[in-house]
């Protein structure tokens, strides 16, 4: 099938047209358009087949660098979803560099506490990591009392140091089967479009009605050479553009910072032997703008497929696997893809790309709610398998949030007793991986009968009713 049929003939097989603007998107009068999976009726098996059919398409399960070796393993809770996706083969974990060590202060903590890039966790057991940065001289031990950039900074193995994001690398290259993809790779195969593409948006928003706003879509953040992030606002002054406290005497400077980041990630030693010469303060793309360029991209196919397509395509339907905060569970958890905020400045990004750059294409965003997996019970625990089907069973006629809830809190009152505390847990913690107690070494996700006869919607809702159960024990 020629590349440019690809996202039409999709579209037809999956009989989703009439959740996106087909005609709009065709025509390039509309720029950027999304369906959310979790709305539709569609029967989760008929869109694994549909996968199975097209092994070329592999939907990114986006997640952050860090420990993966829990999520593998198989025992990490209520994100073991993560492994459900790529062990099926539903997708591929693309893997976002720019987040920064986990930091604790009075109780108060920042950074990221999810993955925890600061860190070797194992089960129940967690060590912090050395962290080095730039003071300005050399690279000096830190204290964790603040959180650090993970490309700016390195730790110590018994090798000698190295860069934090290469430590992790290198661990998850260890992890069987396990077919990661950084993200920053991705955008420097790419980095003369990529660069085209942020001269093209930093000029738009120039001369947009709402510069402010338009800059912020664009980057809201920066961060110093010693690693921390802040958030910042960008201005054209001049001939040049100013961010934070720190001025760019020209568009192509700016630009080119932007690259950094990612250089850092892919080119470590390219990065640490320069740092003393870049710039005091470095620009970081924002989510929205990395959001579309995963689209544009197509990072939706497998590598070898994807240089072989042309960027330029009528339009694309970018298959993406979003967890619990960005896809959520609706309707009782909508995620934050699809606040209006987000969706405006989706619109904007793509609308301002295809007014300079008409060889890019308009982006359609098929958002796919990874927590439908949290419904996969782990095999150390089979049990569960047939309780669940009972639950499936029940939910299977239902087309309402009230009436699975209803379902679901009889089935619970009957059967939850039945099913292991392993399971039930993944509904009463916080976000994030959870580090059990050492129960057991290795797990794999079970797929339960009638699990894919459920529609995406029904399965949604009945993600919502176990947290809303299980959150009132």
């Amino acid at each position: 099938m020629a590349a440019h049929h690809h996202a039409n003939r999709q579209i037809e097989i999956l009989g989703i047209a009439d959740a996106v603007d087909l005609a709009g998107l065709s025509t390039r009068r509309t720029a950027f358009d999304y369906v959310h999976f979790g709305r539709l009726d569609l029967p989760i098996g008929e869109f694994l087949n549909f996968l199975d059919a097209n092994p070329g398409l592999r939907p990114p399960r986006t997640g952050h660098l860090g420990n993966w070796e829990e999520i593998a393993a198989g025992r990490s809770g209520a994100t073991d979803f993560n492994k459900a996706i790529y062990s099926g083969r539903y997708g591929h974990p693309l893997i976002y560099c720019f987040a920064q060590t986990e930091s604790e202060v009075g109780g108060i903590r920042s950074g990221d506490w999810v993955y925890r890039p600061g860190s070797i966790a194992n089960q129940d057991q967690r060590a912090d990591l050395p962290i080095y940065s730039w003071d300005g001289a050399r690279f000096a031990r830190r204290t964790r009392e603040q959180s650090w950039f993970c490309p700016f900074v390195q730790t110590e193995t018994d090798g000698g140091r190295l860069s934090l994001v290469d430590f992790h690398r290198h661990r998850m290259q260890a992890i069987p089967n396990f077919d990661f993809e950084l993200e920053a790779a991705v955008v420097i195969a790419y980095s003369e479009v990529v660069r085209s593409i942020v001269t093209a948006l930093l000029k738009e928003a120039g001369v947009s009605n709402n510069s402010k706003r338009a800059f912020d879509n664009l980057i809201s953040h920066s961060v110093t050479k010693e690693g921390t992030v802040t958030h910042c606002e960008v201005c054209h002054e001049g001939n040049g553009y100013r961010l934070g406290d720190f001025y760019y005497p020209s568009l192509d400077a700016l630009v080119e910072a932007s690259i950094i980041p990612f250089k850092a990630v892919t080119e470590p030693t390219w990065f640490f032997s320069r740092i003393e010469s870049l710039p005091a303060r470095i620009p970081i793309l924002s989510h929205l703008l990395m959001g579309v360029l995963g689209a544009m991209l197509l990072t939706h196919y497998a590598p070898l497929d994807r240089h072989r397509l042309s960027l330029a395509q009528p339009f694309v339907l970018h298959f993406h696997w979003g967890a619990r905060d960005m896809a959520g569970y609706p309707p009782l958890r909508k995620g934050y893809f699809v606040q209006r905020s987000k969706l405006q400045g989706m619109s904007w990004i793509c609308s301002s790309i295809l007014k300079s750059l008409p060889d890019m294409s308009p982006i359609c965003v098929a958002l796919l709610p990874a927590a439908v997996f949290m419904l996969h019970p782990a095999s150390v625990h089979p049990r569960d398998v047939e309780v669940l089907e009972e639950l499936f069973e029940s939910v299977l006629p239902l087309t309402t949030q009230e009436a699975v809830g209803h379902a679901a809190a009889e089935w619970h009152h009957r059967r939850s007793n039945e099913l292991s505390g392993y399971f039930r847990a993944r509904f009463q913690t916080p976000s994030g991986i959870q580090y059990p107690s050492g129960t057991f070494s290795e797990s794999e996700p079970i797929e339960p009968p009638k699990f894919r006869q459920l529609t995406f919607r029904q399965a949604c809702m009945t993600v919502g009713a176990l947290f809303e159960l299980e959150g009132r024990y």
